[in-house]
């Protein structure tokens, strides 16, 4: 969710689950901090992510910015400290020295563990500290289970990680359509955020509807075909695939059937999605007919949804311990999500996005 204005979030007012992902505030950058309001609210520690917070992702060169606002928080006895992660420890060497900024780099956040190893080491609590970051899912979350203050900051660059482009940032827009229900912006443009919230939501909600309809597609067929043919596909796998099948267990004939016979029902789920979501006028900027370039891009999408279905729904069912039946349930709440999340916002960003008028 690259936010387009800057605010605060009315915790307080949020369902308590959904306080775990809120920010105290969203802001343009990093020079936007109040430094001055920081240390009203008696905040000492100032806890920093690195890449797109401080200077783009794989950079060595510190923004003016980023510099100028560094001096004035440690003019103004501020503690700063960076978190991260990165697998590249030269670098974060590099260009914390030169910012003159001490780092802990340890487990991934959202984990608490590097939150709470700053706070040791500066003997501080909780709410004297603060973390900036541009990531909801890593930078928000985790200060928010260490009980610290999070602030939201827009990305400095397009350009990041590959695993961050394609899952944190689709699960931010997604988690971004309940948090923005309780958003106040500092500068209010007339009725921006109120657009956004009522066209996304109920975008949402009729996606969910959907989804709902082709999950019981999805999964009947699932269950339907590993009832009837999960030995002899099986077997047949195990077979193939240079396995033992003499002695097999019903959770090893199942594990190796599952693959084959999750992609039929999954196909056919995502034709009823694509039908029903065109049905239901789902996303706005549909074409009044469909048309054979929305449909393949409509495919495009799902298809790769559905990988990313199929192949969560099997390690997951290969991972797991039980018996058949429970592990084949979980496994598909695994898979639902995964595929899910990133159907919604392909189709709403790519297939169903909003088209700008042609030049004349």
């Amino acid at each position: 969710m690259r936010h387009v204005k800057r605010g605060s979030f009315m915790r307080e007012a949020m369902p308590r689950p959904l306080r775990h992902f809120a920010p105290e505030e969203a802001l343009h950058s990093l020079s936007e901090v109040d430094l001055d309001e920081l240390k009203a609210e008696g905040k000492k520690l100032i806890l920093l992510d690195v890449d797109n917070t401080l200077l783009p992702w794989r950079s060595h060169d510190i923004p003016a910015e980023t510099t100028t606002w560094i001096s004035r928080a440690k003019s103004m006895d501020f503690t700063l400290c960076v978190l991260s992660n990165t697998r590249n420890p030269d670098r974060l060497t590099k260009v914390c020295g030169q910012m003159g900024i001490e780092f802990i780099r340890d487990k991934f956040k959202p984990s608490t563990r590097m939150f709470l190893m700053a706070l040791e080491k500066h003997r501080l609590q909780a709410d004297q500290a603060v973390m900036i970051g541009d990531q909801l899912m890593t930078d928000v979350l985790g200060a928010n289970r260490a009980g610290i203050d999070a602030i939201w900051v827009r990305p400095m660059a397009k350009r990041e990680f590959v695993g961050t482009t394609v899952v944190s940032r689709n699960l931010e827009r997604v988690v971004g359509l309940f948090l923005y229900r309780y958003f106040q912006p500092h500068d209010n443009v007339a009725g921006e955020t109120g657009r956004f919230q009522s066209q996304t939501v109920w975008q949402f909600a009729k996606f969910v509807g959907v989804g709902v309809v082709a999950t019981v597609v999805d999964w009947g067929l699932t269950y339907a075909l590993m009832n009837r043919f999960q030995t002899t596909v099986g077997m047949w796998a195990l077979t193939q695939f240079g396995r033992d099948a003499v002695g097999a267990t019903e959770k090893t004939i199942a594990d190796a059937a599952l693959p084959f016979l999750k992609v039929g029902p999954v196909m056919t789920a995502i034709l009823t999605s694509y039908l029903l979501n065109r049905a239901a006028r789902t996303f706005a900027h549909q074409e009044e007919k469909a048309s054979f370039a929305e449909g393949l891009k409509f495919f495009t999408v799902a298809g790769t949804a559905a990988l990313f279905n199929v192949t969560f729904t099997s390690l997951t069912h290969v991972a797991l311990k039980g018996s058949a039946n429970t592990t084949l349930l979980l496994a598909q709440l695994a898979g639902m999500a995964a595929g899910f999340l990133i159907n919604f916002v392909g189709q709403r960003v790519y297939t169903f996005r909003k088209r700008e008028p042609q030049s004349p």
